[in-house]
């Protein structure tokens, strides 16, 4: 049962949903905050921060599909419209513009409350400085951007309860000290706090703890299917298989639930098992001429590599006499329709 409608999301809520404004968690937020069963409220910092993440993976990505357009050329001189349109132009600019103005678009879809930091507390938050108490730590000084938006949220609202999601263990410890910051450490678990009130969430949630395994081969049969590749300093060394060790499933969150059908999310911890097999430039020879090493042979690396993924569970129902049945499960995980991409280098023994 929810303690207040009020919400405050820090940054890393949304850099956790990969800046994805359409996903199934900021989508089932925007439509509770549009019903005004929940009321969003923001920072400037956090405003400024998001904007300024979403400008750094625009231009990641515009970098990345120049190297693309670079390496492609010979694709470009085929005659096919499909990969022809890989290599137009786009105005930068633009880009850029339409990528902020989803996340204006989003705030604006939520009707929410942007704080600003006008009427900070200055005296507290430098008390809290040279004391060092949250935010501030002994090995991180530069918290000063929790310190501002924490005490623009408190000023803002003025002895009233408010959540505060975030992943930020900093933020937590200052929540802490105050009964009326409730601290919730993702978005997936405040929105299942929401769908308690229904009575069927309770239902919903025993049959899916009841078809764990089922919804581990679902997970499994989805790792299977996607592409592992290396990205390291290791040159040329690719992922020769892979297998899975575990899949372990954990905090299943109810994001939205009708009469026939529901939208779960569920945390799942991936331990993968990869091999991978490059140039054996340990034993190769230096060429000073050619400034290069020549290899002769190859070695190979097998390591164990653990994944945290948020993982999305659509259900389809029957519901009678108070009990969930003929149910069908689809999952999916963001993003690994991109591949899962390891680093595992031919010195190194353990992945991180």
């Amino acid at each position: 049962m929810l303690q207040t409608k009020k919400v405050f999301l820090d940054t890393e809520c949304f850099v956790r949903n990969n800046l994805n404004f359409e996903n199934s968690v900021l989508t089932a937020f925007k439509k509770l905050c549009d019903e005004q069963e929940l009321q969003h409220l923001s920072t400037t910092v956090v405003y400024r921060e998001v904007v300024r993440k979403i400008e750094d993976s625009t231009k990641e990505a515009l970098d990345a599909l120049k190297t693309f357009k670079r390496k492609a050329q010979p694709l470009n001189n085929l005659d096919n419209k499909d990969l022809s349109s890989l290599f137009k132009d786009l105005d930068e600019g633009e880009t850029y513009q339409k990528a902020i103005n989803s996340f204006k678009n989003y705030l604006e879809e939520c009707l929410t409350e942007i704080i600003s930091a006008d009427s900070i507390n200055c005296e507290d938050i430098l008390d809290r400085y040279f004391q060092t108490k949250p935010p501030f730590t002994k090995d991180k000084s530069n918290e000063f951007r929790d310190a501002i938006l924490l005490s623009s949220l408190k000023d803002f609202i003025d002895g009233e309860s408010v959540y505060v999601v975030s992943g930020d263990k900093i933020l937590e410890q200052y929540c802490e000290e105050d009964d009326k910051l409730i601290y919730v450490d993702s978005l997936s678990k405040l929105i299942d706090l929401h769908s308690e009130t229904n009575a069927r969430t309770s239902k919903l949630k025993d049959f899916l703890h009841n078809q764990v395994e089922t919804l581990q081969g679902l997970i499994s049969d989805l790792i299977e299917d996607c592409d592992v590749y290396n990205n390291s300093t290791w040159e040329d060394a690719e992922v020769e298989e892979f297998k899975i060790l575990s899949v372990d499933i954990d905090d299943i969150s109810v994001l939205s639930i009708s009469d026939e059908d529901a939208v779960v999310i569920a945390d799942a911890r991936i331990i993968l098992e990869v091999t991978v097999t490059g140039p054996d430039y340990n034993n190769g020879t230096y060429d000073k001429e050619d400034g290069i090493i020549y290899t002769h042979e190859h070695s190979t690396q097998i390591v164990s590599i653990d994944y945290d993924y948020e993982v999305d569970i659509e259900v389809v129902y029957n519901y009678e006499d108070d009990d969930v049945t003929d149910a069908n499960l689809t999952v999916n995980i963001d993003d690994t329709h991109k591949g899962i991409e390891v680093s595992v280098e031919e010195n190194e023994q353990d992945y991180y």
